[in-house]
Formats: structure tokens, C-alpha cells, sequence
């Protein structure tokens, strides 16, 4: 049925909500605060992988990762500049951030190969299924807008204290941390 303001949920005979409009993507968001702070990633990790042998050097590049992959999500909420193309760059500048890490990691022999595995999981995972879903269905991943959920920034969060526990020659505690991150991962 119809009401003055379009179709009624026959449900609770309230109108029903628009359908969210498809997100949109743009260079220029690319140079807004957020969008810097997300990039700042990647010379980070080049650094990462030329600077492995150095752990005061290892460990501050880790925290200014982390720090502006906090900064960038909180500087597009307070300058209201969220967007798609921001969230997006997000996700794949810590893909890329992680990989670099992993791959320094097993260059240095300090993570095993079936850490790096499990490691690896989540962000196969997602690579997996992003590409069944745009094969499958190219209109419906269109309409989706990428965010950021508790078990996605759980798991980043594990990945890195896996790293900082690599780094710091704790064998044991690396695979627990490892596991622990393969396991949230499961779950994003």
C-alpha cells in the first residue's frame, strides 16, 4: 500500500525508509585530514620492511601506524569528512601496512610460516569474499558502504600486539597472540 510519503510496511503501517543511496567515491576525499592520516600508512610501511633490523625503530613505526589509523577515523567524525572513499582506503592501507609487517617479520625470521597463515586469515578471507560478491552480485556490493566494525578493529589491534610480541623475542606468547588474532578474524 501507499501513503502520502510512499509505500507502508503492511507490518506497522509506517512508511518505509528510502533505500540508503549508493556511496559515493571520489579522488578529492583521497586529500581531505583523514584521507592524509590513512596514507601516511604506507611510507610507514616501506619503512617498516627497510628498517627491520632496528627495533627502536620497528616499535616507533608501529606507533605512529597505530596512532594515525586512530586519528584518521576520529578526524573524519569531528571535521565531518566520512566518506566511502575514506573507509575504503582505510581497510586497504592496513592490509597493505600488515602485509608489509608480516612479510619484514618472516624476512627476519621472527614469525613462523604458520603464523604468518593465520595471520593472514582474515584479510584472505575478506579478499575471498569481496571478490565471490562482486562476481556474484556487482549491484548489491555497489550499494554497500565499507565501515568498520568492533571484531575488525579487535582484530587489528591483536595483530598488532602479535607483532609487538615478535618483536620482542616472545615465542610463545607470539603464537598465542597469533591465534587469538586468526580466531577475531574469523569472526570479521
Amino acid at each position: 500500500s501507499c501513503s502520502t510519503y510512499g509505500p507502508v510496511n503492511a507490518l506497522s503501517h509506517e512508511p518505509e525508509s528510502a533505500p540508503a543511496p549508493a556511496p559515493t567515491y571520489a579522488w578529492s576525499h583521497l586529500w581531505t585530514v583523514p584521507g592524509l592520516l590513512s596514507l601516511s600508512r604506507l611510507p610507514l610501511a616501506l619503512a617498516f620492511v627497510l628498517l627491520r633490523h632496528s627495533l627502536v625503530a620497528e616499535v616507533a613505526i608501529l606507533a605512529a601506524a597505530g596512532l594515525s589509523d586512530v586519528l584518521d577515523g576520529y578526524a573524519a567524525r569531528k571535521l565531518g569528512q566520512q566518506s566511502a572513499t575514506g573507509a575504503a582506503l582505510d581497510g586497504i592501507v592496513d592490509k597493505v601496512f600488515v602485509l608489509c609487517v608480516v612479510l619484514a617479520l618472516a624476512l627476519t625470521e621472527r614469525l613462523h610460516g604458520w603464523q604468518l597463515a593465520l595471520l593472514g586469515v582474515r584479510d584472505a578471507g575478506e579478499a575471498l569474499l569481496l571478490l565471490g560478491l562482486y562476481v556474484a552480485r556487482r549491484r548489491w556490493l555497489a550499494s554497500e558502504r565499507p565501515h568498520a566494525n568492533a571484531f575488525s578493529k579487535l582484530t587489528t589491534v591483536l595483530q598488532y600486539a602479535a607483532v609487538l610480541c615478535a618483536l620482542g623475542g616472545w615465542p610463545r606468547v607470539t603464537s598465542g597472540m597469533v591465534a587469538a588474532t586468526a580466531l577475531a578474524g574469523t569472526v570479521t
